[in-house]
């Protein structure tokens, strides 16, 4: 049984509630029940996420990371860390993916830890992670993004890290290592998104609608019967048979709970979606493609790609596809996933 609590040192801080920055979401009066309800929706992500990470074998710390004034007043990283005693490897650190957090990636910490110092955060806007307002222009939302894991980084003190993004998080990845190189000894991308430029102006009516339509701003309007309309709307990872019966309950509550709070990391992907930048900007920024960005990362930045089998990315390089999974491939394959995780992870300490 994995132990999971508040850590002791200057970088960890005892786990706090998210109140403050909740009330930013909240006007007063016709929204009162909805903000008791979401303090009690809290509760239950603490609960969710215990009960997930209960099922690790690797013992691990969970504590906040204070990051200062980023996009909130005091923006906080929820983090947890495995076999931080290795001074030998490179430590791994593992971003989620949308509308999800570092509960996600159970069915790989244990095999990656196994190898090297792992860490998994809730990203800023995420998770049990402060959940500041971002930014409305995609250039400064990045922007935020990426200070905010660099800021993280400083106070856990890693000189250098692999990145193990999934989908959003693998966004971000790349934006970090654009950023600063010298802080990434690897990239490791799966199912990444940004896969495609800005969006066509075909596009952008949709986009516009996207931005008053965010469907998480809708189940966060509902209050309890969020979890209803997401078990008939919202696909969940397809676990294999081994895993469905031990996993799939607690799995699929805790992304229920992770979805429960004010959408602060799901308005920063609509705002990255959109490509609308700041005037300062405007005629030299736009979201590349993904494979434009990789284009230019330094030569001693490494990148590799995982994807899924009904993956549309099957064309880039330096990938490994997992046969047999979807979108969630870290969850619906977890053995061939952390296979090709600690082959890369293994060349890369050669």
């Amino acid at each position: 049984m994995a132990a999971s609590g508040g850590g002791t040192g200057r970088k960890k801080t005892e786990p706090l509630t998210l109140i403050e920055s909740r009330k930013k979401w909240f006007s007063s009066g016709i929204l009162d029940w909805l903000f008791v309800w979401s303090l009690s929706s809290e509760q239950k992500l603490r609960e969710a996420e215990k009960n997930l990470l209960g099922h690790l074998a690797t013992p691990c710390q969970c504590f906040y990371i204070n990051i200062g004034h980023v996009v909130g007043e005091s923006d906080r990283i929820w983090t947890l860390a495995m076999n931080t005693e290795d001074p030998k490897h490179v430590p791994l650190v593992a971003l989620h993916g949308r509308g999800s957090g570092l509960g996600s990636w159970l069915l790989n910490l244990d095999v990656l830890a196994s190898q090297r110092p792992v860490f998994a955060i809730d990203m800023l806007g995420f998770g049990r992670s402060s959940r500041p307002m971002f930014s409305a222009k995609a250039d400064l939302c990045e922007m935020q993004m990426v200070l905010a894991l660099e800021l993280w980084r400083e106070e856990m003190r890693l000189p250098q890290m692999i990145l193990l993004g999934h989908c959003l998080g693998a966004f971000v990845a790349i934006s970090y290592a654009l950023t600063y190189p010298h802080r990434v000894k690897h990239l490791i991308l799966a199912e990444p998104w940004g896969f495609e430029a800005t969006p066509s102006k075909a596009l952008d009516m949709l986009n516009l609608i996207s931005s008053f339509l965010n469907p998480y701003w809708i189940l966060w309007s509902v209050g309890p019967l969020a979890s209803i309309l997401l078990n008939h709307t919202h696909p969940h990872p397809r676990l294999k048979e081994q895993f469905r019966a031990l996993l799939e309950d607690d799995l699929n509550h805790y992304l229920q709970q992770c979805k429960a709070f004010a959408p602060s990391g799901e308005s920063a992907f609509q705002t990255l979606a959109q490509g609308q930048v700041s005037c300062h900007v405007r005629e030299h920024w736009q979201r590349q493609s993904l494979m434009e960005r990789t284009n230019e990362l330094p030569r001693n930045v490494g990148f590799s790609f995982i994807c899924g089998a009904q993956s549309p990315m099957h064309a880039l390089p330096h990938l490994a596809i997992v046969q047999g999974s979807g979108h969630y491939v870290h969850l619906e394959e977890p053995e061939e996933f952390n296979h090709h995780v600690l082959t890369i992870c293994h060349t890369i300490d050669v």
